[in-house]
Formats: structure tokens, sequence, C-alpha cells
């Protein structure tokens, strides 16, 4: 079952338990050598943190969405039209979907004009129903 949370956000970390938790993922003595730079990436990262940075890169939604003019990550824009742009480029590629779709359309575009004309014959009785789906 899901637990629904209720109640505010936890919150925010101290400066010491930030540090503690930037820390942990430099335990290694290998990163000894960096220590001063680390300081300065943890300082980066505070201030990041306390300003509420998540995502310092930002554009205007655009059309498609009910605000265009929202700011939404960058960092998450770029797969959405990437895979816009992939699913696109794929049926550009696909000769044999787009001549089927042509047909289709052709067919029924045929059909409707047939039909208006009242040229189009009635369903022969003697056909039996498609199965149900």
């Amino acid at each position: 079952m899901i637990k629904i949370r209720i109640g505010q956000a936890p919150a925010m970390f101290t400066c010491n338990v930030f540090s503690k938790r930037f820390q942990a993922s430099y335990l290694d003595p290998a990163y000894l050598a960096e220590s001063p730079a680390l300081d300065r990436l943890e300082n980066i990262a505070w201030l990041a943190y306390t300003e509420g940075r998540k995502a310092p890169f930002t554009q205007k939604a655009g059309a498609g969405y009910s605000d265009p003019n929202f700011l939404l990550s960058s960092e998450w824009m770029q797969p959405r039209k990437a895979s816009t742009r992939r699913s696109y480029d794929a049926f550009d590629l696909d000769l044999l979907l787009q001549a089927e779709i042509r047909n289709v359309a052709l067919a029924v575009a045929q059909t409707v004009a047939e039909l208006r004309s009242g040229r189009l014959q009635a369903v022969q009785p003697t056909l039996k129903r498609p199965r149900p789906k």
C-alpha cells in the first residue's frame, strides 16, 4: 500500500550535516591530495543548495505546454527534444510505413467520395460480420 506523505518537506541540512554528506563520497585516501579543491567544490555546492539552484540552466517551455513561458530545466528538455526528433527521423526513414499510410488515406478518401456521390454499393447480406475483437 502506498503511504501518503503529509506535512511539510523535511528541513534543510545544516552546514555541518551537508559537509559530512558531501565528504562521504570522497573518503578514499586517493582524494587527500585534492582536499583544497574538494573544499572549494563543497562551498560551491553548499551555496547552490542554500539558494535552491536545482536547475541553474533553464529555458521557456514553449509550444505544447499550458504555460509556454514557464522556465523548465534545459537538462530535462534536451532528452525530450531528442526523443521527439528521433521518432520523426525514424518515420522519415520508414518509406514502407509512409507508403502504407498514403494508401490507406487514399482509400478512405475514395470511399468517402463514393459514399457522398451515392455510387457506394450496400454491403452484401451474404458477407459474414467480422469476429469481435
